[in-house]
């Protein structure tokens, strides 16, 4: 793990990280996953050009922010066939394949999101806003496909494809009454998010949960009954 910021008298902020992570649950091939993030700020309410706002506008930030993030919440050794011991025949101990067929090829599921944002505080903090739009990229999302069980096996965990959602989200915090012994908070939200499907393994739709209906360009949350 590694980080570096820089700070040029708060109006001006850059930092940037990169993180290498490994997870035996993948195979060794692919074991290891490389994850960056960073992020640029400029407070421009302290900017010459701003100075006829400032009765009025205490702070005004304009950001942006890219991150990575890696996932592997599978069970242990998935890309091994693995071989469960117990039980008996007439008295002699067995042993027999779990109903999870192993998968070598499964790797690091990863989140990418941009994010642009603005802040602004007025009237000495009494009244801030806040506005974000981001997109959010999922890819080689790991999931325990069915197989036919004519196979034998119940399940197989893939990297069955990747999806992408967008926003955006809007914030009012308000004090309208602020007193040595009493103080009045109002806050306010709202979101607006669409996701999609981009790509499925092999491009073939699929109902996980047997319910849900997943295709390509697809909106997520889609259903048959």
């Amino acid at each position: 793990f590694s980080r570096i910021g820089y700070n040029y008298k708060s109006r001006y902020l850059l930092q940037a990280s990169y993180r290498r992570d490994g997870s035996s649950r993948f195979g060794p091939s692919n074991k290891w996953g490389n994850f960056f993030s960073g992020s640029a700020a400029w407070r421009f309410s302290d900017e010459n050009f701003m100075k006829w706002a400032k009765p009025a506008l205490q702070d005004a930030k304009l950001r942006y922010s890219f991150g990575q993030l890696g996932n592997d919440k599978i069970g242990d050794y998935e890309s091994y066939a693995k071989v469960a011991f117990g039980g008996n025949y007439n008295g002699v101990g067995g042993a027999s394949m779990t109903p999870t067929l192993g998968n070598y090829l499964i790797k690091w599921e990863m989140t990418t999101q941009n994010n642009v944002g603005l802040d602004l505080t007025f009237l000495n903090g009494r009244l801030s806003f806040t506005a974000d739009y981001y997109v959010k990229t999922t890819t080689d999302l790991l999931y325990p496909r069915e197989l036919p069980k004519e196979t034998g096996y119940t399940k197989l965990q893939v990297n069955v494809g990747s999806i992408r959602t967008r926003g955006m989200e809007f914030v009012v915090s308000a004090r309208p009454i602020v007193r040595p012994n009493f103080s009045w908070e109002i806050n306010g939200n709202i979101s607006f998010v669409r996701g999609r499907v981009v790509k499925l393994a092999d491009g073939i739709p699929f109902f996980p949960g047997n319910k849900w209906y997943l295709e390509e360009g697809g909106r997520i949350g889609n259903f048959y009954g």
